[in-house]
């Protein structure tokens, strides 16, 4: 069961030299894609690694050990005041 194909009602338009064009070209030709369908996919699965790697916290293993260190101290006061602090401010919203 395939995914129903996205509504397309935005576009982005952008000048390029003559032979990055040839070479996109080709690119799409040898995955068997229009240009635009390749351009696409490429942009798309590009801005997903970047957004992946923004999000994500890669951590030494000293500073994972550190970390884990912390956590397992419990919160201290001064994060249990804030919390309390945060949940009197939502519950006054």
């Amino acid at each position: 069961m395939g995914s129903m194909p996205r509504k397309k009602e935005s576009r982005i338009e952008v000048r390029i030299a003559s032979r990055d064009k040839k070479l996109i070209e080709r690119a799409a030709f040898l995955r068997g894609q229009s240009v635009s369908a390749y351009a696409v996919s490429t942009i798309v699965e590009d801005a997903r690694q970047v957004i992946d790697s923004a999000d994500r916290i890669l951590l030494t293993d000293r500073d994972r050990d550190a970390f884990l260190k912390i956590l397992d101290k419990g919160p201290n006061q001064e994060l249990l005041e804030a919390a309390r602090e945060y949940q009197d401010w939502e519950d006054r919203k």
